[in-house]
């Protein structure tokens, strides 16, 4: 289904679900003209009519009929191994893909081992799955190193594989940056993220009494919600830090910009379980972005940005007193703050920019799927 209408190349992205950080890089494609399709907005922070470059679809079906009025060049699909209804949407994609005589490609960020994830029989089948979705793929882009296992693994060919190491659109600077009339007087710690056992919410509850043992005038904020909201609330009562934790529920725009600049130290302490581990971690590169220092862990891909007392600070897993001594040397050592402040923030805009990270996306589709 080639396109000669248009001056530019038009290319679909098919999404499960979207949210507004994920989106607003769109407005950096200038070679190509894109399309949005989603089924799903669960964030609250996402107002369809902001972006010009996005269309809601009520169901998998309804996809053909919106890529037949779009007319695409090209498509990107979601990664199969995302949930049962990405896998729907990749197969999907192949089937539309191959029916108009149109090319598409696909990222990957899952790197949970398959066959951790889903057992020994579902993962043969899923490794399956996936090599029959590459198979007629134009590029596929892993954006980890467990990714890129996975994909191999599966047999996907490596010539198909293209190296994307940029989160999923990168950090959009315009949003997140820094701005230290912002920072807060006294020390404040934010917990930002779903408030769940893999994002390690109890790890953060459970470092802050010896953090608040050293450094008195702490003060904590956590934004977010999450299947363990009322377990938290209820552990802040229990405790007495009715006054020194401040539950703040899902922040969004600029909100989300000024607690990223107001906190002294971010923590992430994310926890790898049976079927997930740290894909990407957006929240610690949008800190990074804001000149906040993060101090995390080793689950999945972190360790491949964060670079321990160069870009933020490493703990084990599941070590609530190791990520207490963090946030203490982070809230007390203004010398180690500013390099790691000033590393992360360089990092993010050596690597993760967001203009950048789609001037690069241009150029990939353009030179190896269109």
């Amino acid at each position: 289904m080639k396109n000669n209408r248009d001056k530019n190349p038009r290319v679909a992205f098919l999404t499960e679900a979207i949210r507004r950080d994920i989106q607003t890089p769109f407005r950096f494609f200038k070679k190509l003209d894109v399309r949005h399709f989603y089924l799903r907005a669960p964030y609250g922070d996402f107002n369809p009519k902001e972006f010009a470059t996005t269309e809601h679809v009520n169901a998998i079906k309804d996809l053909w009929a919106a890529l037949d009025r779009f007319q695409p060049d090209a498509i990107q699909g979601p990664e199969p191994y995302a949930s049962r209804t990405a896998l729907r949407i990749a197969l999907f994609t192949r089937a539309y893909a191959i029916k108009h005589k149109i090319p598409y490609f696909f990222p990957m960020i899952e790197n949970r081992p398959v066959q951790k994830r889903f057992g020994p029989l579902i993962g043969a089948i899923m490794r399956r799955t996936l090599r029959f979705y590459a198979r007629d793929a134009r590029m596929v882009l892993w954006g980890n190193r467990g990714a890129y296992h996975s994909l191999l693994e599966a047999g996907v060919p490596e010539e198909k594989l293209q190296e994307f190491l940029r989160s999923v659109w990168g950090v959009d600077q315009d949003l997140f940056f820094p701005d230290e009339k912002e920072r807060a007087k006294e020390p404040t710690i934010a917990f930002i993220g779903r408030l769940d056992e893999e994002k390690g919410i109890q790890d953060f509850l459970d470092a802050i009494p010896s953090v608040v043992r050293s450094v008195p005038k702490a003060h904590f904020e956590i934004i977010g919600r999450g299947a363990l909201e009322a377990d938290v609330k209820r552990w802040i009562i229990e405790h007495g830090y009715q006054n020194t934790i401040r539950l703040r529920g899902l922040i969004k725009d600029t909100a989300l910009t000024r607690a990223f600049q107001r906190a002294w130290v971010v923590a992430t302490p994310s926890r790898t379980t049976k079927r997930w581990e740290e894909q990407i971690g957006m929240v610690n590169l949008q800190a990074m972005a804001t000149k906040t220092p993060v101090v995390s862990t080793k689950s999945g891909a972190i360790p491949e940005y964060v670079i321990h007392e160069r870009t933020g600070l490493l703990v084990s897993e599941r070590d609530s007193a190791a990520l207490a001594r963090a946030l203490i040397l982070l809230t007390t050592n203004r010398r180690l703050w500013h390099t790691v402040s000033e590393g992360g923030y360089a990092r993010v805009r050596a690597f993760y920019s967001a203009h950048a990270v789609i001037r690069e996306l241009e150029r990939l589709i353009i030179s190896k799927v269109l």
